[in-house]
Parts: structure tokens; C-alpha cells; sequence
């Protein structure tokens, strides 16, 4: 890819152009620029070039950063005075030849005066600007309620598919209660599926009933002449391998007897895998050295190994048959939801993007479809995907269908091995579809990180390099980048930017290493002694940090230190490390507060005030994380009526200051 110069980029721009990148080269930086020379040079308004980005507190730092950036044109060419930013200067230069300072001044000034109606938005914003302004070519409300996604609708569809599909359903309700399939369980594995309208996916055939229906065949097959099969096997099993008929055998045996006795449609096994040991070549694998067992003697136990087999298959039958219910619930939820989407103008957040691509792509009326496009191709006259990594294929076609179609010039500025992180919505195959359908020329890349010293972008670069595919798919490569700056803004700078530790407890060096609880606990434990070590050294003085553009050097504070985890697990037990070495630590996670060891020790103690006699509630506060008692020290208060009966009176004490003051006043 050829480097990307926003400052030498042709303009107006023309067709879609891909600015692949890693983090910290500047990326949303080229956006901002673009933006301003789009302003300052095409006399575009701000309301007219589209800027899509991921979050919202992403949309308010760039909405700011445009801003700022228009602002900082402005007062140059106020001032005359030439700035020291290099792109500014040729910005002006290049925009001073081509009109005047005074009409420039004027266009910059209508251009910020205006800002607020700038479209700058999440894709959500974007769906939901589209729907508003377009509501009759989209098909929905003219005043749309948006919020999060109504879970007790959804419950409640879900349960209805079950009134219907299931309860009088014989074999959906048998194999709902054989794996344990719920209204409930079936939303929490395929609430993700909902949003996805481009999920395509097969039912698997039902081929239970045939299989059944074979089951019971070989079962009556077998049923009626169980004894006189056990009698072949007894008189040859001296010449089978001990070692597989052994006793398992004989009470497969005595299982069977009893089944077909106590005329069961389906017998009990305990070890029905044991049938297919008669299959036809699985018995003659099993005879001793230099025994013979004759043809008729095989064929008579085929039975038991035909109804193994049916039974195997019935196994995967039922696999399949729970499956398919889960994606006809899944299908039913679908055109449920879309049904109560007609009648009603909430929408969830997911909601705008199914909305927008289904009026994007209405097969029913595509000339309907395609004057929206047309409509929002004059809108826009230029749009600017940041964070394009975090683009699922829904969100692609609706910036395909809506503007790449239609001719308007697109960026799509991303970093594709961003695109694995599945947490964000990430789909890396829509990125490669997007790279793929870009011209060569017209990709480009940012080689220069400006956020990281030399010594950090060359160790991860160098932890990366040693492998051809670091990230599996071949279209993914991880480049050289350089740093723009060659020291830590540390002082002292550690000896090494990027260090790999090795957890190996000591003296399990040559036996049997620890569960991955317990690494997992070191792991923890490590990283909060680190931490702690460098807060004590800036504490003392000999630690301190410098600004990214030669700031003065101040103390390292625990706010500029991160952990990056796997799991909100993980997290807690660095958070747990840290505070048992003092140092507190803010811990971002979408856990709600009230699944907290805290609040659940918290609830535990206002209980306990309610009812001071139900003292089993004080021994939950007490061994919990509030006070920390350990097993002995609540055997001893056990033993102790009087430090228990005080207990008490603080109990009832804080009751009455709650009921009187407050709950803050009773805590206090």
C-alpha cells in the first residue's frame, strides 16, 4: 500500500478509498484533515460530509477535534500570522490561491457558526438521522422511540413459540426437556442472531421419527429372542477377548433380560456403547490367538450391534432435532419481533440498522429503495468511516448500497487486525470484502506512530514478526512501523519496553504446575506487585513522567497506569490484587453493581439491621469482604453471647438512625 498523504490528496475526491493503518498512526488524525481541507478548499459545509465513527464518546472527541481544527484555520488566517502546524501552512497557501482571505474568513465563520447541524454520528446516529429525515421511503413511524432492546418482549415471543411448538409438540417437548432447551436459554444463545438480518442458516433434516421408527424395530427384533442370543454368547465367550467381555457385558445382559420381561418399549443401559462391541468385525478382532468362532454364531449376535447402532444414531438424531427447535425459535423470534416492529414506533438500537438495510434493499419496491439512496447520496457528498474494522456486513451495505453505489466518494479508515475482537461487533470478513473491493491505488496505509516510543513499537513489532500469519488469514499482515518519538515518556526509562514474564511458581519447576485458578491468582498477584512497585518509586520520588510534547516531568499517579484482561473475571482479580496493596483501581466491566461481592455483603448487613436476631446474616457480613472474619474467628463470636448481644445493639442502633436520617447518616 502506498503511503497516505491527506495533505497532496486529490480533490474533490473520487470512487472509495481504504486507509488501513495500525493504532496510533494518525488515522483519526487524516480524517480531521481531510475534513478541513474539504471545508476550506471545496467550500463543502460541515452538514454535507458524513463522519461515522464507533462510540459516542468516539463521535464527541472528533466533533470537538473537527472543530477545533476549522477554529485553528480561522484564526490564522485572522492573524496572518503563518502557523508552526506544516499541514496548516500548506493548507493556507494552497487555499489563499485559490480565493481570497476575506471571502475565506467568511466561509470558515459560516462553516463553525453552523457546526452543531455537522453530521457527525455513530452508525447508530446515522440509522437513526435516516430514518428521521426519511421516514416515508423507509417505511416506519414519523416519530420513532428508541432505547435498548425490550428483553421481556422478546421473553414473552419466545414463550408463546413454546405454547405453540413445543408444550403440544411430543417430540419438541422431549427433546426441550432432554437437553434442557427454555424460552430463556434459547434468547441468551441467540440474542446476537437477532441483530444479524445477513445470518443465514440451514435447518437440519428431522430425521428422529425414521430413526425411532428403526429403533423400535431392532428392539422388537431383539426383545423376543434376547435369551437364545445370550445363550450363543455364553457358549463363545471363552474364546473372546476377557478384557472387553467382561462383567460390563453380563449386566448388559441381565439389562436387556429384564427389559424385554417387563415388555419396556426402551430398554435402560447403563453402557449401551457395549452393543457395537458385537459388531461383525469388532468381534473377530477380539478372539483369543488360535480360537475360532463359526459365521452362524456371529450372525446370531448381529442383533445387539444393530440396535448399538440405532441407538447411536438416535443420539445424533437428537443433537440435530435440538437444534433444529433452537433455529425455529430463532426464525420465529425473527418474523415475531418484525411483526411487532410494524405496529409499534420503538425501535432498539439494533433496530435502526435493520430498518435503514431493509429500506435499502426492499425487494418489494426497489424503486422505492433506490430513491432513498439517490436521496442520501445528495445529502452527503462525502463519506468518512473511522474505526471501519468494527464494520459488520449490515453496516457495509448500507454505506455500499447507499453511497459507494451511487458514486459518492467514500473512506473507510480502519486497522483490520482490530477486526478479531468479536466483543465489538467485528466481523473481519466484511473489512476484507470492503479491502477487496477497493482499486490498489486508492489503498493506503500510515507507517509513522506518533503515540508510542521507538524502543515500544519495536518489541511488539518483534513479538509479531516471528510469525508468517500472526493473525491466521493471509490478508492480514502485521507491517513495519516506525515511531516519531525515540525515548519513554518515563524517567527512568525501564530497561526493557516490553517484557514477557514467565509465571512458574517456585519448586514446581520438575512436578505438577498449578491449576489455571491458581496461575490465574499469580498471574494477578504479579501484576499488582508491579504496579504497586512503580506507584512507591514515584511516591519516593524516583518515577516520573513527562508530557507527550516536552511537558514537564511529574510523578507517575495509579491514573496512567492499565491492565488489559481477557475476561471481566480476570479484571476482578487484578482489581482484588491492587486493593490488597492499597492502591485503588476503577474497574470498567458491563457487571451491574448489585452482582458485586459488596452489595451483596451490603444487603447482607441491612438485613441484618432489619432483623438483628437472625444473627445469621451478621455471619455473612462478618466472613465476607467488609470485615474479613476467617472460620476461627466466627466460632469464637459463636461462643460469645456478650460480644454477640453487642452486635446486636449496633444493629438496632443504625436501624433507628436509618429510619430517622437516612440510610447515609446509619452508614456512617
Amino acid at each position: 500500500m502506498q503511503d497516505f498523504h491527506v495533505a497532496q490528496l486529490p480533490l474533490p475526491p473520487q470512487g472509495t478509498h481504504l486507509v488501513e493503518a495500525s493504532a496510533g498512526t494518525g488515522k483519526t488524525y487524516s480524517i480531521a484533515a481531510l475534513f478541513t481541507r474539504l471545508v476550506v478548499l471545496e467550500g463543502w459545509a460541515p452538514e454535507n460530509i458524513l463522519v461515522v465513527t464507533f462510540t459516542e464518546a468516539a463521535t464527541a472527541e472528533l466533533k470537538n477535534r473537527l472543530r477545533a481544527r476549522l477554529g485553528e484555520v480561522l484564526a490564522a488566517l485572522q492573524s496572518g500570522e503563518t502557523p508552526d502546524d506544516e499541514f496548516l501552512q500548506h493548507l493556507l497557501a494552497e487555499a489563499l490561491a485559490k480565493q481570497e482571505r476575506s471571502k475565506l474568513i467568511l466561509q470558515l465563520q459560516a462553516a463553525l457558526s453552523g457546526f452543531d447541524t455537522a453530521a457527525i454520528y455513530t452508525i447508530h446516529g446515522f440509522c437513526l438521522r435516516v430514518l428521521g429525515d426519511y421516514a416515508f421511503l423507509c417505511g416506519v413511524p414519523f416519530e420513532l422511540e428508541t432505547g435498548p432492546a425490550d428483553s421481556a418482549a422478546r421473553l414473552v415471543a419466545a414463550q408463546d413459540f413454546w405454547r405453540e411448538h413445543v408444550a403440544d409438540h411430543p417430540q419438541n417437548a422431549r427433546i426441550a426437556a432432554r437437553f434442557g432447551i427454555t424460552p430463556a436459554s434459547v434468547l441468551a444463545e441467540f440474542s446476537g442472531s437477532l441483530k444479524r438480518a445477513f445470518l443465514d442458516y440451514r435447518l437440519p433434516e428431522n430425521r428422529l421419527p425414521q430413526i425411532l421408527q428403526g429403533y423400535n424395530a431392532a428392539w422388537h427384533k431383539l426383545q423376543r429372542n434376547v435369551e437364545e442370543i445370550e445363550a450363543v454368547y455364553r457358549r463363545i465367550k471363552p474364546q473372546l477377548n476377557g478384557n472387553t467381555f467382561n462383567a460390563s457385558i453380563d449386566t448388559l445382559f441381565t439389562e436387556l433380560r429384564q427389559a424385554a420381561q417387563e415388555g419396556l418399549a426402551q430398554p435402560v443401559l447403563s453402557k449401551p456403547d457395549k452393543l457395537l462391541c458385537f459388531e461383525e468385525n469388532a468381534l473377530r478382532d477380539r478372539i483369543r490367538k488360535k480360537q475360532h468362532i463359526e459365521e452362524a454364531d456371529i450372525a446370531a449376535l448381529q442383533p445387539l450391534a444393530v440396535l448399538g447402532r440405532r441407538l447411536a444414531e438416535i443420539g445424533e438424531a437428537e443433537q440435530e432435532a435440538a437444534i433444529r427447535l433452537k433455529l425455529e425459535c430463532l426464525g420465529y423470534l425473527k418474523t415475531r419481533l418484525a411483526e411487532d416492529k410494524r405496529r409499534s414506533p420503538r425501535r432498539d438500537y439494533d433496530d435502526l440498522l435493520l430498518d435503514v438495510h431493509a429500506a435499502l434493499s426492499n425487494p418489494e419496491h426497489p424503486e422505492q429503495a433506490e430513491a432513498l439512496a439517490q436521496a442520501l447520496a445528495a445529502k452527503w457528498r462525502v463519506a468518512l468511516i473511522d474505526e471501519f474494522q468494527d464494520t459488520d456486513p449490515l453496516q457495509y451495505a448500507i454505506f455500499h448500497t447507499a453511497f459507494i453505489c451511487q458514486g459518492v466518494p467514500v473512506f473507510l479508515v480502519g486497522d483490520p487486525k482490530q477486526a478479531i475482537y468479536g466483543f465489538r461487533g467485528a466481523d473481519i470478513h466484511a473489512y476484507l470484502a470492503a479491502a477487496a473491493d477497493t482499486a490498489p491505488e486508492q489503498s493506503y496505509t500510515l507507517h509513522t506512530n506518533y503515540r508510542s516510543h521507538s524502543n515500544l513499537v519495536n518489541g511488539i513489532g518483534h513479538l509479531f514478526s516471528a510469525r508468517s500469519r500472526p493473525f491466521v488469514l493471509p490478508q492480514i499482515a502485521y507491517p513495519d512501523v516506525q515511531a516519531a518519538r525515540a525515548e519513554s515518556l518515563l524517567s527512568p526509562a525501564p530497561e526493557a519496553a516490553v517484557a514477557v514474564r514467565w509465571i512458574n511458581p517456585a519448586g514446581e519447576s520438575q512436578g505438577k504446575l498449578p491449576n489455571k485458578d491458581a496461575l490465574r491468582e499469580l498471574c494477578a498477584d504479579y501484576c499488582a506487585r508491579e504496579i504497586a512497585a512503580r506507584l512507591n518509586q514515584a511516591l519516593s520520588g524516583s518515577l516520573s513522567i513527562g508530557g507527550k510534547h516536552g511537558g514537564e516531568n511529574v510523578p507517575l499517579h495509579p491514573g496512567q497506569v492499565a491492565v488489559l484482561v481477557r475476561t471481566h473475571s480476570e479484571a476482578a482479580l487484578v482489581a482484588r490484587a491492587l486493593k490488597r496493596r492499597g492502591v485503588r483501581s476503577v474497574l470498567l466491566q458491563q457487571q451491574s453493581v448489585f452482582d458485586t461481592p459488596e452489595a451483596e455483603a451490603l444487603h447482607a448487613l441491612l438485613l441484618f439491621w432489619l432483623a438483628p436476631q437472625q444473627t445469621e446474616y451478621l455471619r455473612f457480613v462478618l466472613g465476607g469482604i467488609f470485615y474479613g472474619y476467617t472460620a476461627q474467628d466466627l466460632a469464637e463470636l459463636n461462643g460469645n453471647e456478650n460480644r454477640l448481644a453487642e452486635w446486636i445493639a449496633l444493629a438496632e442502633t443504625a436501624a433507628e438512625a436509618w429510619r430517622q436520617y437516612g440510610i447515609y447518616t446509619a452508614l456512617t
